[in-house]
């Protein structure tokens, strides 16, 4: 069988708290082992440095997500703002970044107001502190949504779940998951269809989150500021894996990797058909055994890579095709 995965230039320094954001036609990679961040130029394959973090910010485990603006009708589409988490402390980062290739943004770059960290700070030049009370987001993950791109949904330890609303800068609820153990760096996705979804006109926010043995689904009403909960079956051998790069597309969610508790490291491929509530298991694997890695998606929502070193076509993997699956019946 041939494989569906292609590898690609990849930098030597990079590490497994990387972490990876898609801006158009490039890949925003942020901390290396060496800490700095770069640009992935998809189309030339090729790497620019940007900035490095700041020494007083730990970069192990720490998440970055990306936030565009939809306020105000701000159609500066070339802009955009990185949010970064530091994993054990309260620190929160932004960067305001402008593409590193284009020579028109020079200016703006050596203003010194674009594509370096900073504190996330309000209209005060205070510090912000999105997490309520904690003083840490040990384990986060996070996504953005809300019908105008402006909820922050966050998820760390041990059963934590916050929203936070980036227009206001407020911090608007703080729930418990209804899990029995602790989760810690799960798999925790925004559901693709929110972004087109009548459901979403309405303010509801679809998520899913999977953690061992545990899978829910997740909707938040905007109007209401409530939670509600949903139990998922999760697949009988995804069960003992953890750190594994996760996406939605379209209806299904797919998973890359992970590691068992012994850290012996997957190469599998699992697929969660959303609508069907169906498990289906890859006969082909991926070319490398991978853990503690990312999966993001093309703007064009065509091409998703895991660990940016390796990409390979979504519609492979989307698409019903029987004879490459295996499909998992109920326990």
């Amino acid at each position: 069988m041939n494989s569906l995965f292609t590898r690609l230039c990849c930098l030597l320094n990079l590490s497994s708290s990387a972490q990876y954001v898609v801006h158009q036609h490039e890949i925003i990679v942020c901390a290396g082992r060496d800490r700095n961040c770069y640009s992935y130029d998809i189309l030339t394959n090729k790497y620019k440095f940007i900035c490095k973090y700041p020494s007083c910010f730990d970069v192990i485990e720490h998440r970055v997500v990306k936030f565009t603006d939809n306020s105000n009708n701000n159609k500066d589409t070339n802009e955009i703002t990185l949010l970064a988490f530091d994993a054990h402390s309260n620190h929160v980062l932004m960067m305001k970044y402008v593409s590193a290739w284009n020579k028109e943004n020079t200016a703006k770059i050596l203003s010194k107001s674009y594509n370096e960290w900073d504190f996330f700070k309000d209209n005060h030049n205070n510090p912000i502190f999105i997490g309520g009370n904690t003083t840490h987001y040990n384990g986060l993950r996070a996504v953005i949504g809300g019908s105008n791109n402006h909820l922050l949904f966050i998820t760390y330890y041990p059963k934590n779940i916050d929203v936070f609303n980036l227009n206001t800068l407020q911090f608007i609820k703080q729930e418990n998951l209804p899990i029995d153990d602790e989760t810690y760096f799960n798999c925790f996705v925004l559901n693709a269809k929110n972004a087109n979804d009548d459901k979403n006109q309405k303010g509801k926010n679809e998520m899913w989150l999977f953690y061992g043995k545990k899978g829910l689904s997740i909707e938040y009403d905007e109007d209401n500021n409530t939670f509600k909960f949903y139990n998922i079956r999760v697949c009988t051998s995804l069960k003992s894996l953890s750190a594994y790069a996760c996406i939605c597309v379209n209806d299904c969610i797919l998973f890359f990797g992970g590691r068992n508790n012994i850290f012996n490291i997957s190469s599998g491929i699992y697929k969660y058909s959303i609508t069907r509530n169906q498990w289906m298991i890859s006969k082909q694997e991926l070319i490398t055994n991978l853990c503690n890695c990312v999966a993001v998606l093309s703007e064009e929502r065509e091409v998703d890579w895991v660990a940016i070193h390796i990409k390979t076509k979504v519609e492979e993997w989307t698409k019903a095709d029987e004879e490459k699956w295996t499909i998992e019946s109920e326990e």
